[in-house]
């Protein structure tokens, strides 16, 4: 028996060869016991072969694909682009992965339509959603440019061709080589995106459907334009990763989108603390703006923040590093994750960074980053490799997710977005049976809720203040034992008594 990367070969002593199986192979097997050859496949999970019957799939709900470089969430959904850019195509099968409710999807090649008979689907670098329509997305590839999925079904690809050549390929008269990232939807429905190696490095799709390319010298042709970031404020902060040019360029289009000559602009390869020293990354990987307003920038040099935005231009602009006193009794202070390579940053509801690192895992951090509330390596977590490309909030459940080098996973944790009012609290899960060892949430809630649960005889059994819109329990009673059967009670209420919640649970021993 031989297999090679898409199909399954077995030969007899005559050495006649039959096909098994047309999955693709990532390792296989035979049980000589069973007569029955077993196939790992790269995407379709385990797969049996009984001669003279066939194939059948074991495949539980979990992502298509083991990675994501970028993960993104939208209304209940966490979306992940599995592709990976760089100096050249990684040649990564087409996929969208999609979470919701607890359970994974997937839009491939197979599900492309009439796309799938003309065009390559491999790459996917990044993935928005349309404002007007939430079962609309744009997916950009490292190679065919823009594909357009309504329903799960490719019914459309942007490139050179069918938009004015806006989208430019880096390599002339070949289709394989539109190098998109960066898409994301502002305010007013406009596509923004980046375009690698070519002379208009932003690129946008009006609300109108017209096509438009933005030409700044400062990132004209540079190999590795990977994220964009439209601030609160309107600015656009975009991250050249590597190339001649690599570092930070932020626009203000003053309310003029097309007319570049009218725009402001700084590009920074190096920065400036307010000590006065001077920082010059040679990487830069992630970028995110906290519920303050403030810009987290991911670099090899560890993130470096950028606060007051609005004076971002000003020639004496400097950039913070987060100082961590060292409680020895000297004065002396160390830089936040100075020298890590920080991949990932997200920020959850209670403004706490979640910050991923090329090496030493993920780490939490508080609103100012002076304290660090969790440290997950591969030695204390499930994580299965240090190596975090991407980190993205459940803004609902609190759910962190974050995607390694080799594998997807999620942390539940205690910050979801507060809601408005106390229409849907939950309890999760519920019930509560003998074999679960997990914390309790309580989600649903109105920030900085009081949170009392009391057991059907009304004795008070846990008693807190939500951290955004969740509080998280790890079911241990005030007695310090666990929660014994029956049903208990949830009463919340806000912070100045103006509105309250109630829900219960059920405990199964």
């Amino acid at each position: 028996m031989i297999n090679n990367t898409n199909t399954l070969l077995r030969y007899d002593v005559e050495m006649n060869q039959e096909q098994l199986s047309d999955v693709e192979v990532a390792e296989s097997w035979y049980d000589d016991a069973e007569g029955v050859y077993w196939i790992a496949s790269n995407t379709l999970a385990l797969n049996r072969y009984l001669v003279g019957v066939g194939v059948a799939s074991y495949k539980p709900s979990s992502p298509y694909l083991s990675t994501a470089q970028k993960m993104y969430y939208h209304k209940g959904r966490v979306l992940g682009a599995p592709g990976k850019s760089w100096d050249d195509r990684f040649g990564i099968p087409g996929a969208v992965l999609l979470f919701e409710d607890e359970k994974w999807d997937v839009y491939t090649a197979g599900t492309s339509g009439a796309l799938s008979i003309t065009n390559m689907f491999a790459d996917v670098v990044s993935i928005a959603v349309d404002p007007s329509n939430e079962n609309k997305l744009y997916v950009s590839t490292w190679g065919e440019g823009v594909f357009v999925f309504e329903n799960g079904v490719a019914t459309q690809l942007y490139n050179g061709l069918n938009t004015g050549n806006v989208l430019e390929t880096a390599v002339p008269n070949n289709r394989n080589f539109y190098r998109i990232d960066g898409l994301i939807f502002d305010k007013q429905k406009n596509l923004w995106m980046l375009n690698s190696l070519a002379n208009g490095g932003l690129k946008v799709r009006t609300s109108v459907g017209e096509w438009f390319s933005l030409t700044y010298p400062d990132i004209a042709n540079q190999p590795l334009l990977r994220n964009l970031l439209i601030h609160s404020r309107g600015q656009k902060w975009i991250v050249s990763t590597t190339g001649s040019r690599r570092g930070v360029f932020v626009i203000n289009d003053k309310g003029q989108m097309l007319d570049v000559v009218e725009h402001q602009t700084r590009f920074f390869n190096s920065f400036t603390d307010r000590d006065g020293n001077v920082i010059v990354p040679s990487y830069y990987y992630s970028i995110a703006e906290d519920n303050d307003g403030t810009v987290w920038i991911g670099t090899d040099k560890g993130p470096l923040l950028m606060t007051n935005v609005s004076r971002v231009f000003d020639d004496t602009y400097t950039c913070t590093r987060v100082k961590i006193p060292r409680n020895d009794g000297t004065i002396l202070a160390d830089f936040l994750l100075d020298n890590e390579e920080i991949r990932a940053i997200a920020v959850d509801a209670a403004n706490r960074k979640w910050i991923g690192t090329g090496s030493s895992g993920v780490y939490l951090v508080s609103p100012n980053g002076r304290e660090t509330i969790h440290h997950f390596t591969v030695d204390n977590s499930p994580l299965s490799s240090n190596q975090i490309e991407s980190i993205v909030i459940h803004e609902k459940t609190g759910e962190v997710f974050f995607s390694t080098q080799d594998g997807i996973l999620s942390y539940r944790a205690d910050a979801s977005s507060g809601a408005l009012t106390f229409a849907q609290v939950e309890v999760f899960p519920n019930p509560i049976r003998t074999d679960y060892q997990g914390v309790i949430t309580v989600r649903g809630l109105v920030a900085n809720t009081e949170v009392r649960i009391v057991n059907q005889s009304g004795q008070l059994v846990f008693s807190g203040v939500a951290t955004g819109g969740s509080i998280v329990w790890d079911g241990i009673s005030r007695t310090n034992k666990p929660l014994g059967d029956g049903v208990y009670y949830v009463f919340c209420v806000n912070a100045d008594g103006t509105q309250y919640g109630t829900s219960k649970f059920l405990v199964i021993r």
